[in-house]
């Protein structure tokens, strides 16, 4: 009986290296490698959800309310779901993927520049003509959030 435990000792004192080997190299595989590409993935999708509404925005924006009708309610919810959408998935990135002290901030002012741009001005007023200046005003805030994701990604 007692042999049977000592050989199991030896092997696994044999064995315990190439174990702590195998699991320290899945350890850093996955935080650097693994999460890298999470990360990319989620970057991808914020930034094809800002074309999503750079498009509506020029919709929205370009188009005088008679024009639109029925279908300006439908964009102006569009608009604000996709701003919320935009802004849930930023605080994934921010709690997941900080890489400053002050995590949990580090896109707040830029999706409050964002929500300003796309839903300001003349936004759900029932006789809205266009207005391409607050169109540029929301571009110019979803370029700016697309260049500060894109930077994590890299």
């Amino acid at each position: 009986m007692g042999s049977g435990i000592t050989q199991l000792g030896q092997f696994l004192w044999h064995i315990t290296p190439a174990l702590v080997i195998v699991l320290g190299g899945g350890f850093l595989v996955n935080r650097f490698f693994v999460r890298k590409a999470n990360l990319g993935l989620l970057v991808d999708r914020i930034a094809t959800q800002l074309e999503v509404l750079s498009s509506d925005c020029a919709e929205y924006w370009c188009s005088d309310q008679s024009e639109l009708g029925e279908k300006a309610v439908i964009l102006e919810a569009k608009l604000k779901a996709r701003i919320l959408h935009l802004h849930s998935l930023l605080r994934v990135v921010e709690k997941k993927y900080a890489t400053t002290h002050r995590s949990g901030n580090e896109f707040a002012n830029q999706i409050l520049d964002l929500q300003q741009a796309c839903t300001g001005g003349d936004f759900e007023v029932a006789e809205r003509a266009a207005d391409r200046k607050q169109f540029m005003k929301a571009v110019t805030a979803i370029h700016k959030l697309n260049t500060a994701i894109l930077e994590k990604k890299l």
